[in-house]
């Protein structure tokens, strides 16, 4: 009787179509209890289980099962937030309203804790960023301080702050950037984006507020707000619950896009047409929303689908909403050769999970980290136009078989579709390998021609002088224009070059090379004869360095159950 249930289960799950799937190498860590605090760091993805506040000891694991870092610290007061720096060469502990310890992970250095408090009078230290291996920011609720830290002197020097009203902070490791809510309504954010050395101060801007409260009071809460990259851009995402109009109730997620050059504007909407607790993930550039009641998934491509209201582009699921796949753990004593452990099951969309950006999923009442992934192979039922399928497809990475499927289903007989639509998915493929093919061989002349020296001039060069150098250069051309670039890989060098181009006769280049130490600078000048006649056009170029620009390939929400783990927190 068991068996048969089991197989109408799995033919079920078979006919189910399941988008979304968390990866097979989750990360086991000891659950929460009394004894045993866990926290998360963002930056380096790992998971921190305390035990009696370090006294008994602390285990790091990441998303790299083969590192596990253990180590006791001595018990001081309740740990309030735990992060290695970048690299694992430093540890900072908060326990105080005041302070942060740091301890030193770098060999041949001491290992003492060194301590250092918040320069802002009567501030209280919120929490705390690692923005590279060696400096720190502490967001306190009056200001932003930015500090190197110096192992070897065991101390911090304070290189810059920021003096500001902060209810709450998010932060975004892979952008650098900080987010801090200001203002009695909290919808004020200012961001900061950090650099090895320097702290910049970015446009602040304005979120929308449907319905302001009197007295007003904090509307826009940490947990509404998450940073991700789609697409190469940083978006901060703001998930809405109530909308301005009762014609299309429900939720909605707003996207601002925050460059690092000119105001955050809000770009996109998200329609998600229901109600209810949410978390958010992004995964291979898709936006993903988990929707607790109804346990399924909503998933939305910021490049399809998307219709212009006059302000900003309004977006619906661009695939129908599905749960993720259903997944099970595997028990911790591990398969034995006499008996294997029944496998734990895992709840999905548990009231449990905790969502971090972009892609992690925490069960901190089973201990486990995993990572949502993304299947390809049922998305292909989900659509019915092929070349809209098709356009979905190259977005993503990992296409490369799927796509060779979609165009075999294209051609065979039981499903075999129309000529307009066979052309329309083959001029879809052929008009992006075009794209690609135009951007790499652009690239390709650009670096080549970055790259060529003269090897018919000798140049002569000094530091104190200036030297004129004439040679004769006989030069037969077949083509319509010819430019030479004299560089220099050694000596900053100021090259002035004119070019005489004929259609098959002798050409004099006179080369003046002038030597600097101060600037660099290469401009040519081409005099190309355009007929037979003796008019002659001039056009002035000025070739730089060509950097590569090939392009690249691409906790619930509504109260306070799924809350969004965006800065370090205990789960739970």
């Amino acid at each position: 009787m068991e068996a048969t249930k089991e197989m109408k289960r799995e033919e079920e799950e078979e006919e189910e179509a399941f988008y979304l799937e968390l990866g097979p190498n989750p990360v086991r860590f000891e659950e929460i209890s009394t004894i045993n605090n866990v926290f998360f760091d963002e930056a380096n993805k790992q998971v921190f289980a305390v035990r009696a506040s370090g006294a008994i000891g602390v285990v790091v694991r990441g998303l790299d099962e083969k590192i596990t870092i253990n180590f006791r610290l001595e018990d001081k007061g309740e740990i309030k937030s735990i992060k290695f720096s970048v690299g694992n060469k430093i540890l900072a502990v908060q326990r105080t309203p005041k302070s942060v310890e740091f301890i030193n992970f770098i060999p041949d250095l001491s290992s003492s804790e060194y301590s250092q408090e918040c320069k802002t009078r009567n501030a209280k230290v919120t929490g705390f960023c690692w923005t590279s291996a060696y400096e720190i920011v502490f967001v306190t609720d009056f200001s932003l301080e930015f500090y190197q830290v110096l192992p070897e002197k065991r101390s911090l020097k304070l290189l810059k702050s920021q003096s500001l009203n902060v209810n709450w902070f998010v932060y975004c490791p892979d952008s650098s950037v900080v987010l801090a809510s200001t203002t009695v309504l909290g919808n004020v954010i200012q961001p900061y984006h950090f650099k090895p050395g320097s702290m910049t101060k970015l446009s602040k801007f304005e979120v929308e507020v449907p319905l302001v409260p009197k007295p007003a009071k904090l509307c826009l809460q940490e947990r509404d707000i998450s940073m991700a990259s789609i697409y190469g851009q940083l978006f901060v995402a703001v998930l809405r619950h109530t909308v301005r109009t009762t014609a299309q109730p429900g939720a909605e997620v707003l996207l601002y896009h925050l460059p690092k050059d000119g105001p955050c504007r809000k770009q996109h909407v998200l329609k998600l047409n229901t109600t209810g607790r949410f978390a958010v993930n992004v995964v291979d550039n898709l936006f993903i929303v988990h929707h607790q009641t109804s346990k399924t998934s909503l998933v939305f491509d910021i490049r399809m689908g998307k219709e212009f209201d006059g302000h900003v582009n309004i977006h619906y699921p661009v695939l129908p909403p599905a749960s993720i796949r259903p997944y099970a753990l595997q028990s911790r004593a591990g398969p034995t050769a006499a008996l294997a452990p029944a496998p734990i099951p895992f709840e999905l969309y548990s009231s449990s999970w905790i969502v971090f950006q972009p892609n992690i999923i925490i069960d901190a009442k089973l201990g486990c980290l995993c990572t949502l992934q993304l299947c390809l192979e049922p998305v292909l039922d989900a659509f019915s136009d092929r070349s809209r399928l098709m356009e979905f497809l190259l977005q993503r990475r990992e296409c490369r078989s799927v796509m060779l499927t979609v165009c075999r289903q294209l051609l065979y007989a039981a499903r075999q579709e129309s000529l307009p639509t066979v052309a329309a998915v083959f001029d879809k493929l052929n008009q992006v390998y075009h794209e690609w093919l135009s951007t790499e061989l652009a690239y390709q002349q650009a670096f080549h021609r970055s790259n060529i020296t003269t090897t018919s001039t000798t140049t002569i060069v000094t530091t104190s002088t200036t030297i004129i150098i004439t040679t004769i250069v006989t030069t037969i051309v077949t083509t319509s224009t010819t430019t030479i670039v004299t560089t220099s890989t050694t000596t900053i060098v100021t090259t002035s070059t004119t070019t005489i181009v004929t259609t098959s006769t002798t050409t004099i280049i006179t080369t003046i090379v002038t030597t600097s130490t101060t600037s660099t600078t290469t401009s040519t000048t081409t005099i190309i004869t355009t007929s037979t006649t003796s008019t002659t056009t001039i056009i002035t170029t000025s070739t730089a360095t060509v950097p590569d620009t090939r392009p690249g390939r691409g906790s619930w929400v509504s109260g306070s159950v799924w809350v969004s783990g965006t800065r370090l927190r205990p789960l739970g």
